[in-house]
Formats: structure tokens, C-alpha cells, sequence
């Protein structure tokens, strides 16, 4: 069963995109509305990882972190702008789990990685025109925090740990794009345990 780490945005930031999956789900684009997730960016996937020992490196990431597409179709989504604090953060993360998780996906490794908060997938090509057209009404940038890091199983989405709270660095959105990939297959059933981690900063693009 795959494992994700994600990263957590603050409140305001995350009304923002929860409106955008709301606009969509009625215009008939449901899977980000009701898929149970938070709005996030995750940092990395694995198929297998050692649970106990995961929530341990998470509360060690989250008090010694300093301040700072798997799709298998088009997705929409807001991008950060990629510092190099994001990056570091996004390669720290991966040094630490190498030894308690196997198979990570591979665009989801450092060097790779396209950091990107989702706002619709699973629609058709003909609702294609018809989701940018909602997701272009929002104000941007988006003033945001990441402020928790976690584990989740999905799909469907299963919160596995309880969020603890650690001051976060403000970061912004600030754009909504659209990414093809060329995964061959999509992955039925995912996974991301929730402790608060200070974020990077951040804009998005």
C-alpha cells in the first residue's frame, strides 16, 4: 500500500482551494471536493514504509525543522515558485525516509519533483476549458503557510495521525497551472500520519 508525506496549508490558504474544489464540484469536476484530502503538497510517495518508525522521524523533522504529477491524466493545480529553501526541505524529508520506506515514486524524488497543490483531476478533456475558467476567478497570489506534515492513506483518503502545531514561515501562492503526465498507470490506493512541521517560503506561480 503506497505512502505519501504531505505538507499541510494554513487556514486562510486552505479556504481558498477548498472554494476552488467546491466551484469545481459543481461544475461536475468531484474528486478533489470529495476525496476527503486537505489541500497540500506532497513531498514524496512510497509503496511501502515502516509506519511506527515514520512517526517517530516525523516528530524529530518537526521539532528540528528550521523555518524556510502522479496523475494519469491533465490535472490542474497551483504551483509554488521553487526556492531553494522548498527544495532543501523536500530533500531532507527524502534522506530521512529512505531508510524506512521502498519503491518511491519516481516523480516525486529530488530533481524531479513538481511541487503542486491539486485542484481538479479526474475530469474529461471536454471539462478541461471549463475548469480553468473556475480556477482563473480567484485572486492570486494566495498569502499561505504550510504548516503540518503528515501521512495519509488514500485512495480513499485516510487521515492516520492527529496534527500538532509548530509556528510556520508564510509563503504564497500566486498561480494556477495545468500539468500532463505520462504515468502509465494510476495508483488505485495511496497513503500520507499528520505532525506539524515549520514551512519553507514560498509563492505560488
Amino acid at each position: 500500500m503506497p505512502y505519501a508525506l504531505e505538507l499541510a496549508l494554513d487556514e486562510h490558504a486552505a479556504a481558498a482551494v477548498r472554494q476552488l474544489w467546491h466551484d469545481l464540484e459543481d461544475a461536475g469536476i468531484v474528486h478533489m471536493a470529495r476525496s476527503g484530502a486537505r489541500p497540500h503538497l506532497s513531498v514524496g510517495i512510497w509503496d511501502h514504509l515502516d509506519r511506527d518508525a515514520a512517526d517517530t522521524e516525523l516528530m524529530r523533522f518537526a521539532a528540528d525543522a528550521a523555518p524556510v504529477p502522479i496523475f494519469p491524466q491533465v490535472a490542474i493545480f497551483l504551483a509554488p515558485t521553487v526556492t531553494p529553501a522548498l527544495l532543501e526541505l523536500q530533500a531532507g524529508l527524502h534522506a530521512r525516509f529512505s531508510r524506512l520506506a521502498t519503491a518511491p515514486w519516481e516523480h516525486y524524488l529530488p530533481g524531479t519533483w513538481v511541487p503542486h497543490c491539486t485542484l481538479a483531476t479526474d475530469f474529461t478533456a471536454a471539462q478541461f476549458t471549463g475548469a480553468l475558467e473556475i480556477v482563473r476567478r480567484v485572486a492570486l497570489p494566495i498569502a499561505c503557510r504550510l504548516v503540518e506534515i503528515g501521512i495519509v492513506e488514500f485512495r480513499p483518503v485516510k487521515q492516520l495521525a492527529s496534527p500538532r502545531s509548530v509556528a510556520p514561515e508564510v509563503g504564497r501562492y500566486s498561480a494556477a497551472r495545468a500539468l500532463s503526465s505520462a504515468m502509465s498507470a494510476a495508483k488505485t490506493r495511496r497513503t500520507c500520519t499528520t505532525v506539524a512541521s515549520r514551512s519553507p517560503e514560498l509563492s505560488m506561480t
